[in-house]
């Protein structure tokens, strides 16, 4: 609301009829952005000759120009229309307006409000700032057209700055913009230059840093964390801040994996990028390490690696699998007669998934004649886990149950999940989930003698949505193989010319690409130890030109546990960190692009038959625990890809990120738009925490973004009388009405009362959200659906009414007349990309479209000239003493389920000398339920407080703490250091964290006193111990206070005696040293240490100091003048010989001298 001048407000009255005229002043030769004082000339304009502060104005003006502004509430969009000023041409003091008017052309213009008695300009009332922008002219008059400055900044495209260089950019790139970058963007579109660098906004523009809570790569499997073992042990890097867009991203890791491609590469630099902030010469950038650069294709030359082909950019990716599928061919018994009748077995093959069982002791007697080997030690273990236990396991239904049917078989669900409900599919986490109590197993039993011998195998599919690029194909698994209890068998009858001999071979289980069941060669292993010998093979010819894979386990290459008696192979037998593959010996051939095939098999391939009368059967019995598919890619013609950052973009003066409208705004017009008029910010005390982030790439008018953005926001942008930029916001949670001004009844000159659209009620909204740059679709939506705070997601308003006790006040869209299927919205938001802001966004559609609103269109008295867009209102009688539709307006009420407050924002206002003409709309609750307390459960939080989104101020401050010393007390003194760039000093604090002795307590002696200790492990904050307890402490300070040392000396008079009875080794106490430093501005440090009762070498008197005591009682003993103990002894002896002599005097001597 305005503030109007003392004598202006005086003037108006409170009447209709009042004494105001216009003034209007052309500022010559200022436009946008200039300063009114510097002005070639000020033309003053009016409807009568008129003086005022000592201006004349001349009486040229023909009308009396009226402003109309609106604001779009739910679209936040605000307009002022142009203002036309008629203006006399004929000649006034010998000249003509329109023979110089070509000079007036965008020049400032504004327009006053004046009153009789009103002396001077500051009196007055301005109520339009523009400029002209066109003009016309008839025989007496010229027509001005003015139009808002603000609307003519808002014009120019965005972003603005576009580039130029062509020593840095290609041709195609010329011209295009510098990407513009706000908030938290975890893929922002980028430019990549001639010298390796991807840019990531303008020059000069500093952002405030990578988005390293958000450069996580999503590997698509919930089990690889950084505790997993491929992350552990560098098989995949967590850190990449950048990605490339082809039919989907490819994460590009910021330092290369292990065993990275076919082969070591001599002089590679493993760091690919580093993240460099704008300057005064150049752009915030990634730069690329083309020491890090690779070829597709190397060979040798005379012992030196000479690349070949194109050069790329190196990555490791990892490909998740998103299905399993399942195929099984077989083959029916064969009966032979002869002399002797023999009946061969036919093919079996069965598929199981099983969950918390290690499968450990699978047996298994093959046959080759006689009876059939159906049978799996798994068969009973599946009946037992769906009659008596959790039903987790699954089995490829149409497979197992078809085992003894000739034929092809294939199979994708459990149908005992379906009956229960689950979806059937075979559960892919039980081979990536880092565990080896689940997994995957196969039965195999093939005759391979049948000419047309089954197989069986998994199709295990890979996610898909990747671009296609060149890479080395690697396969890291776990996998236990079971032979079985018998082995190679040859009949008694073998003099039958039928056949020469019947025999069972132990295949290894293979991985193949092709789709289809693979051929093999029958491997000759008759006995368990033949399985890891040279029959079977991952690769052969390694790096050759017939370099070939056949993949199979176990192998040769691959390192296993082997226990003979329980007849299995293991990648390994207690853990993960055994799993197989790990010197370039891993990689399956032909899978040489990334979407060279969509999967990997594995099973039993289609044995070839040995040829003659032979019979044999082959088995496979395996457990595919963990399998995990990684590609070294190769990202070619690098110059020409799409590249995406995570990053948080452009901040303000106090370096924190903008991620605010208003902010936003307020950067846009300075940094964009050079427009350096004052911004007028929204109060700080509204609630306006939502995140907005977004990359502007592609150029568009400003215009057509703010609208855009502030759709998505709580303000409308607009612009105040002087043309400069301000934001309203329309309140939507009140208690206290009586803080807003009342329009009095007996100044209403006019009114009528409308609804807004029936059309527009809706009882949902889905808000689709995050942009994806690279697809151009937006990732993420909030469904149509309401979410409380416990992640329960109710499908209309009226159901979550429903929740509330108030049944009587229950939201129902019936009250319309209308079906939730024809009550629904979608709204998309290009600068949103987080959930809670998007829930928001929800929120505040649903609650505006839920219920019609009021809307009052009112004449006032020129005495409201006061009033602007953004004002709220109310009303303390009804107009004309009658309700609008039935509705008290004066009065809070709940209508269909919603509180309707009985105030009014002001979105239309249109002023002129005579009146002031306004229309406002009735404000709603915008939030769910009555008030805050019943809506608690879905009052939505505040998004800048989730971790990932909060300002990631890289520390500048020091706080490095470490042992320079060992970490028992028991053996020698502990010293830690506290480097340091704060000021203050050193506390400590002490926790008791384990004990650990045979016995189950211990007594400890210090002092005059002792302390008895139980075996127990603590958490940090449960069990003080105070320093001078056990041990003794030691501070010293540095001299300027930063920093210093910590030194702990063991105060247990018992010491020697606890070595002696404990043996030094099987007792254990263990602490954690807490350091702070008296400063707010490090977090708190720990050390670990402990008291393990044995001597350090050297020290014979056990005081934890080597020194010529220790080499006295040393002689002593040698000389046969004491005897030592145990412990004693073994400190004694230096040199581990079991001998105390003059060596380990020689010994402790230079340990004393510090040479040894």
């Amino acid at each position: 609301m305005l503030t109007l001048p003392p004598k202006f407000k005086q003037a108006l009255g409170n009447g209709t009829r009042t004494s105001l005229y216009p003034l209007v002043r052309i500022y010559k030769g200022v436009q946008i952005d200039d300063p009114l004082d510097s002005a070639t000339e000020v033309i003053n304009l009016s409807i009568k000759e008129t003086n005022i502060g000592g201006e004349a104005y001349n009486p040229l003006l023909l009308n009396s120009p009226s402003i109309k502004s609106s604001a779009d509430i739910i679209n936040s969009k605000y307009s002022i229309s142009s203002v036309s000023l008629s203006i006399s041409n004929n000649q006034y003091k010998g000249k003509i307006f329109s023979d110089d008017v070509q000079s007036l052309l965008n020049a400032v213009v504004q327009v006053y409000y004046a009153s009789n008695g009103i002396d001077t300009l500051d009196e007055c009332l301005l109520v339009y700032t523009g400029t002209i922008r066109r003009y016309s002219q008839s025989a007496e008059t010229l027509s001005l057209t003015l139009e808002d400055l603000t609307q003519q900044k808002l014009a120019t495209q965005i972003p603005s700055t576009t580039l130029q260089d062509e020593n840095l950019y290609t041709d195609e790139q010329i011209g295009q913009p510098y990407p513009m970058v706000y908030g938290y963007v975890d893929k922002s579109p980028t430019v990549i230059n001639k010298l390796n660098d991807i840019e990531l906004d303008k020059p000069n523009k500093e952002l405030f840093n990578v988005w390293n809570a958000a450069n996580k790569v999503s590997f698509k499997n919930p089990y690889i964390d950084n505790q997993h073992v491929l992350i552990v042990h560098n098989w995949l890097n967590e850190n990449a801040s950048l990605s490339v867009y082809n039919d989907g991203y490819m994460p590009i890791m910021e330092e290369l994996a292990k065993k990275f491609g076919s082969r070591e590469y001599p002089n590679l630099e493993t760091n690919i990028y580093s993240f460099e902030n704008a300057n005064a010469n150049g752009s915030a950038k990634f730069n690329l390490n083309e020491n890090s650069f690779l070829y597709e294709s190397y060979t040798e030359e005379e012992d030196v690696l000479v690349g070949t082909g194109e050069i790329g950019l190196p990555t490791r990716i990892y490909r998740p699998v998103e299905k399993v599928s399942f195929f099984a061919k077989n083959h029916g018994k064969s009966n032979i007669s002869g002399e002797n009748d023999y009946t061969f077995v036919r093919s079996s093959n069965k598929f199981y998934g099983y969950t918390n069982d290690r499968l450990d002791n699978i047996t298994k007697l093959v046959n080759v004649l006689g009876d059939d080997n159906d049978n799996s030690d798994l068969d009973s273990k599946y009946d037992e886990n769906w009659d008596t236990g959790d039903k987790t396991w699954w089995k490829a239904t149409n497979i197992n149950n078809n085992v003894s049917q000739e034929g092809e078989f294939t199979e994708t669900i459990d149908e005992n999940h379906v009956d229960v409900g689950y979806n059937g599919n075979f559960n892919v986490d039980l081979i990536q989930n880092n565990r080896n109590d689940t997994g995957l197993h196969i039965n195999s039993q093939i005759r391979t003698s049948h000419p047309e011998s089954g197989g069986a195998y998994a199709r295990l599919e890979l996610n898909k949505d990747i671009g296609d690029y060149p890479c080395v194909t690697k396969i890291l698994y776990h996998i236990q193989y079971t032979t079985p209890q018998n082995e190679h068998y040859t009949p008694d009858y073998d003099d039958d010319n039928i056949f020469l001999s019947s025999r069972l071979r132990y295949q290894p289980v293979s991985f193949w690409v092709e789709r289809q069941l693979l051929n093999a060669d029958i491997e000759n292993n008759y006995e368990f130890d033949d399985m890891d010998n040279n029959n079977n093979r991952w690769q052969s010819n390694y790096d050759l030109e017939n370099w070939f894979t056949e993949c199979q386990v176990p192998n040769r290459e691959h390192t296993f546990y082997i226990n003979e008696s329980e007849k299995r192979y293991e990648t390994s037998n207690t853990n993960l960190n055994g799993i197989a593959g790990i010197d370039y010996d891993n990689i399956i051939i032909g899978f040489g692009t990334t979407n060279a095939y969509d999967s990997i098999q594995w099973g039993m391939p289609l044995i070839k038959s040995g040829g003659g009368s032979t019979q044999r059967v082959s088995s496979v019995m395996a457990n595919l625990n963990n399998f995990y598919t990684l590609q070294d890619c190769l990202i070619t013609d690098i110059y020409n890809q799409d590249y995406y950052a995570a990053i948080v973009g452009r901040i303000d003066g106090s370096g924190e990120p903008i991620a605010k409208p208003q902010f936003i705004l307020r950067d846009i017009l300075k940094n964009e738009l050079n427009y350096e008029g004052n911004v007028e910010l929204p109060d700080v005390d509204i609630e306006d925490n939502w995140i907005h982030s977004f990359t502007l790439k592609e150029q568009k008018e400003a215009k057509s973004f703010v609208e855009g953005l502030f759709k998505s926001s709580v303000y409308i942008p607009a612009f105040n009388s002087q043309g400069e930029f301000k934001f309203l916001y329309m309140v939507d949670k009140e208690t206290d009405f009586t803080q807003y001004p009342v329009i009095d009844n007996q100044n209403i000159i006019k009114y009528s009362f409308s609804l807004t659209k029936l059309d527009d009620v809706k009882n949902q909204v889905n808000v689709k959200y995050k942009k994806d740059y690279g697809s151009g679709d937006y990732a993420e939506e909030t469904g149509y659906g309401i979410k409380d705070n416990n992640g329960i997601v109710r499908d209309t308003l009226d159901f979550v009414t429903f929740t509330f006790d108030d049944s009587e006040n229950n939201y129902d869209i019936n009250y319309y007349g209308l079906k939730s299927e024809d009550a629904k919205l979608e709204f998309k938001s290009e600068y949103i990309r987080d959930e809670l802001t998007a829930r928001k966004l929800q929120r505040k559609l649903l609650m505006w479209y839920c219920n019609q609103h009021l809307i009052a269109k009112i004449d006032l008295p020129p005495s409201y000239m006061n009033l602007e867009i953004g004002d709220t209102i109310r009303f303390e009688e009804l107009m004309g003493g009658k309700l609008a539709f039935g509705q008290d307006y004066t009065q809070e009420i709940i209508k269909n389920g919603q509180p309707i407050y009985p105030i009014f924002f002001v979105n239309k206002i249109t002023k002129s000398l005579d009146k002031v003409s306004i229309e406002a709309v009735q404000i709603h609750r915008g939030e769910v339920g009555f008030d805050d307390e019943m809506a608690s459960n879905y009052i939505i939080a505040n998004p800048y407080e989730q971790d990932i989104y909060e300002p990631e101020v890289e520390s500048e401050t020091i706080l490095n703490v470490n042992w320079v010393t060992g970490t028992n007390f028991s053996t020698e003194p502990l010293t830690a250091i506290i480097d340091t760039d704060i000021q203050g000093e050193i506390e400590t604090k002490y926790w008791l964290r384990e004990v650990n002795v045979p016995a189950g307590t211990v007594n400890l002696e210090h002092g005059n006193t002792s302390s008895i200790y139980d075996n127990g492990t603590f958490e940090i904050g449960e069990m003080p111990q105070e320093q001078n307890n056990i041990f003794y402490e030691t501070i010293i300070q540095n001299d300027d206070n930063y920093g210093g040392t910590v030194t702990l000396t063991n105060a247990i008079e018992n010491t020697l005696e606890l070595a002696e009875q404990y043996d030094g080794f099987t007792f254990e106490m263990h602490f954690t040293m807490q350091i702070d430093i008296f400063n707010d501005l490090a977090d708190t440090k720990y050390l670990d240490f402990s008291f393990i009762p044995f001597l350090a070498q050297g020290d014979i008197t056990g005081d934890q100091v080597v020194n010529i005591l220790d080499v006295v009682a040393m002689v002593q003993f040698i000389l046969g003048l004491t005897d030592l103990t145990d412990v004693e002894f073994a400190a004694g002896d230096v040199n581990d010989d079991n001998n105390i002599n003059v060596q380990d005097v020689v010994a402790t001597v230079q340990q004393i001298l510090g040479t040894q």
